[in-house]
């Protein structure tokens, strides 16, 4: 037989994540589809919800796929950073919105994986961190 204590239910602001997100900065970000054709255009600006150098949180009227993959700009202040591949493992409707969780992802290419991606997208979030 269980005790009373072990029936409570569980906090129901426990985090799920693997990894902690920030938000709350000046950050543009513009997402578009993941081909040769798109990575000349601009891509659609996009609300950003929340950011880890591991990937982020986004809303936007464009319906993609879950595992689609992306390619996303990013700029802020101090940084600006170009044709992130991401993959969209998320994504649900919300009002008039979509809204989808996205992954990067580092094996997509040598651009991708190197050092230089990695610094840029530690400083990004590091400035979340000190706001």
């Amino acid at each position: 037989m269980q005790k009373k204590a072990d029936l409570a239910p569980a906090p129901a602001n426990i985090e799920r994540r693997k990894y902690v997100r920030f938000s709350k900065v000046d950050m543009r970000i513009h997402v578009k589809r993941n081909s040769i054709v798109h990575e000349l255009i601009k891509g659609e600006r996009v609300d950003w919800l929340n950011f880890s150098r591991y990937g982020l949180a986004f809303a936007c009227q464009r319906k993609f796929n879950v595992n689609e993959k992306i390619l996303i700009d990013i700029k802020t202040s101090a940084h600006r950073i170009t044709n992130l591949v991401a993959v969209i493992h998320n994504a649900r409707r919300q009002n008039n919105l979509f809204r989808y969780g996205v992954q990067f992802y580092f094996g997509a290419n040598s651009y991708m994986s190197s050092a230089e991606i990695q610094d840029v997208l530690d400083a990004i979030e590091q400035s979340l961190d000190g706001s």
